[in-house]
Order: structure tokens, then C-alpha cells, then sequence
């Protein structure tokens, strides 16, 4: 048996037909992988392509190169540097331009995962005051014990009520030579690292919970806080027996995945302590993000690694008419081939979303516009609310 048989409420909806929904296609020739999308308070909207910015002026129909930031990758002396991966970039309410970016580096040995006691995720925000012709020293992003790495996800940073700013971010403690990490303990979770000096210091306020990343956070109208999360775990010893991974039907403890899919989980005290992840996609439909229209309706915008028409990858939609509690049974399909749904909506309720195009022509940024569904064509499939699941 397999998650299905634990979720057949989410299973029915995934099994069935998806709705499809009408949006304007666009490509660029700006090279990009995963990439977020933020806007301004001048409604300028602004995405990453590797280490340049790129922002649009005219609703996301045309995009141009706003700025090259030069991201210092400088590592410890001896060390070998494994990879440098652009993460994110937001904007706060007073303007400041901020982009967050991944070093990993180990002694020089082949990585073995969370084995490899030399490895180290440093993550690192870089801050721009005037427009991002001239950018800040790099600014570490440091962990909170026990842990040792951070980063590597592909992650927005979000406005928070108070001003401040947050960014949920992958943080993990990679084995080091006096403590080597067991097998059960190899995964993610989401941190909360909040800002209040328009990004100049970070501390880690609240843990989304085991299994969390590629998150995505949302202010709700009631002070609340909503967050999309890809909730990916191996089976654990104290799930049903008969659970399975759909990867290769084995049901055992510590194997491949049970669960790859969506949550959504919410938090009231802004972001310090968060609900269990409640599972609201099915298999393989991740990564996702939250937007909120005028009229209060929400969006889970979310990516998925399923073929459709002979491609892989692609942009579907699920809606909440009460700030997350339900969610639509039917699922609107945007579009096929492309990495990622990040959006954004425009004071006129268009919706804005980039992904990198894979499986398609190339891996550049691309973009969708589009009209939501109205709430009374939204109601007509009716709504579930999703269930909590199991983090250990």
C-alpha cells in the first residue's frame, strides 16, 4: 500500500482529469534554473537568472537585465569549492534589494551526503540601498545549534507584517569528524531566519518542521501566517507496516520516499511555531507557492515532475476560498515543461508566474499571465480540507 490508501482524498482528486486553464506563454532568452519572482512597491516585478537580475515594468510581458550582482564566492584557503547556486531574491517595503545564494565546499573528496564530514552550506545575503548599482559586503546567514549547513533552496524572501523580512530555508547537520550522522537522520527542515534591519542581520525564529523545503511564505489579513512546503520523507519506524514507497513498492524503514509532495501548514505567533504539514497534492506535484488575490481568495501555484503529453514538469493550481483551511478539488492545469510555478499578482488580480522551461525548447526563463478562476467557478468542484501527516 502506498500513500493513497492513507489519503484517498487526495488521491481521487490527483487521479482524475485535471481542469485545464487558459494563460499567455512567454519566452525570453535569459538563462535560468528555478527561478522566484518578487514585485516592488512600484509594482516592478524582479526574478534571478543566475547571477543577474532581471525585472519587467510591463506586467511580466517583456524582461530586461536590471543589474549583475557580483557575488563574492570566496572560500576557506584549502578547501575545494563544490558549487555556488543563486537562491532567491526579494525586495523590502523601503526598496532594499536583497538576493541570498549557496557556497558548498568539503577537503577536496568525492561528497557522500550527509557522510561526508568535511562538507560545509554557507548561506550568504548580499543587500543593494540604491536600486542594485552598488551592493553590500556578503552577509553570512549562520544556523542555529545543532545544526551546521544552510541553504541550497530555492526560496523568496517574504514581507512580514511588522516590516521585517523572512526567508524559510533547507537547514540539515551534516556529519562532522566527531559525530557521524545515522541514516535516519539525513533530511531537511525548513527554518524561519527573519530579519528586522532591512536584511543586514538574520536569526532563526521557528522550525516548519522534519522534512520541510522549498518553502514559500504568505501574510494572511487575520495576522496569520501560511506557508507551502515539499514535504518529502523515507518511511519511519512507527508508520503503518504496509506502507510503501511508490518508487519501488518497498516498504521498508529508511528507503525511498513515501511521501514527495505539497503541504501546506500554518502559524500565529509569525512564524515562531508552526502546525503539522497538512498533505494537499498528490505524488510528485511540488514545488509550490502562495499568493493572495484582492478579494481574498488564495493560490497554491506548484510544480509537478509528472509527464503529461510526452513532457516532463509543469504548472498547476489549487485555490482556498478561506484562507487555507479547504482547498478546491479541482485542480487547473496551466501548462506542461518548466521547473517551478513562483508567482506573483498584479494590483489588477493578473497572475504572474516564471519557471525555467525544462522539457520544452531550452532552460530559460519563462513566463505565464493569467486570470484566476472565479469563486463561482472554483466552488463548482467543491473543496476538501487536507489532513496533517506524520514528521516523526
Amino acid at each position: 500500500m502506498i500513500w493513497t490508501s492513507y489519503y484517498p482524498e487526495v488521491a481521487e482528486i490527483f487521479e482524475g482529469p485535471m481542469a485545464p486553464w487558459p494563460c499567455e506563454s512567454i519566452h525570453t532568452d535569459f538563462a535560468s534554473s528555478q527561478p522566484v519572482i518578487v514585485s516592488s512597491a512600484d509594482g516592478t516585478l524582479l526574478t534571478n537568472a543566475e547571477d543577474t537580475l532581471l525585472h519587467s515594468t510591463d506586467g511580466g510581458r517583456t524582461w530586461s537585465v536590471k543589474c549583475r550582482v557580483p557575488v563574492d564566492g570566496a572560500i576557506p584557503e584549502g578547501r575545494h569549492l563544490k558549487s555556488v547556486t543563486h537562491d532567491g531574491v526579494g525586495v523590502t517595503t523601503a526598496g532594499t534589494l536583497l538576493v541570498h545564494f549557496t557556497i558548498q565546499h568539503n577537503d577536496g573528496r568525492d561528497h557522500a551526503d550527509w557522510q561526508d564530514e568535511s562538507h560545509q552550506a554557507w548561506m550568504y545575503v548580499m543587500r543593494s540601498e540604491d536600486d542594485g548599482r552598488t551592493w553590500s559586503p556578503r552577509i553570512r546567514v549562520h544556523p542555529p545549534s545543532p545544526y551546521n549547513c544552510v541553504g541550497t533552496g530555492r526560496a523568496r524572501f517574504a514581507r512580514l507584517d511588522d516590516g521585517s523580512i523572512a526567508v524559510p530555508m533547507e537547514t540539515w547537520q551534516q556529519s562532522t569528524p566527531d559525530h557521524l550522522m545515522p541514516q535516519s537522520e539525513w533530511y531537511f527542515r525548513s527554518l524561519m531566519y527573519r530579519s528586522a534591519d532591512e536584511g543586514k542581520t538574520w536569526q532563526a525564529i521557528g522550525n516548519l518542521g522534519n522534512y520541510t523545503c522549498e518553502s514559500d511564505v504568505l501574510s494572511l489579513p487575520s495576522g496569520g501566517l501560511l506557508a507551502a512546503t515539499r514535504f518529502q520523507r523515507v518511511k519511519l519506524p512507527a508508520d503503518p507496516p504496509d506502507l510503501a514507497s511508490p518508487m519501488d513498492m518497498s516498504n521498508k524503514v529508511g528507503g525511498h520516499s513515501v511521501f514527495k509532495q505539497t503541504a501546506i501548514m500554518k502559524s500565529d505567533d509569525g512564524g515562531v511555531t508552526w502546525s503539522a504539514p497538512m498533505l494537499v497534492t498528490g505524488w510528485l506535484q511540488q514545488t509550490g507557492c502562495l499568493i493572495r488575490l484582492s478579494d481574498g481568495m488564495v493560490i497554491l501555484a506548484f510544480g509537478h515532475k509528472t509527464e503529461v503529453d510526452g513532457k516532463r514538469f509543469g504548472q498547476r493550481v489549487m485555490v482556498s476560498l478561506d484562507e487555507g483551511e479547504t482547498w478546491s478539488r479541482t485542480v487547473y492545469e496551466l501548462h506542461h515543461g518548466g521547473l517551478y510555478a513562483n508567482s506573483v499578482v498584479l494590483p489588477d488580480d493578473t497572475i504572474v508566474t516564471v519557471h525555467d522551461g525544462r522539457n520544452t525548447d531550452h532552460v530559460k526563463l519563462s513566463v505565464l499571465r493569467w486570470k484566476p478562476p472565479s469563486r463561482e467557478e472554483v466552488s463548482k468542484g467543491g473543496f476538501f480540507a487536507p489532513r496533517s501527516v506524520a514528521t516523526g
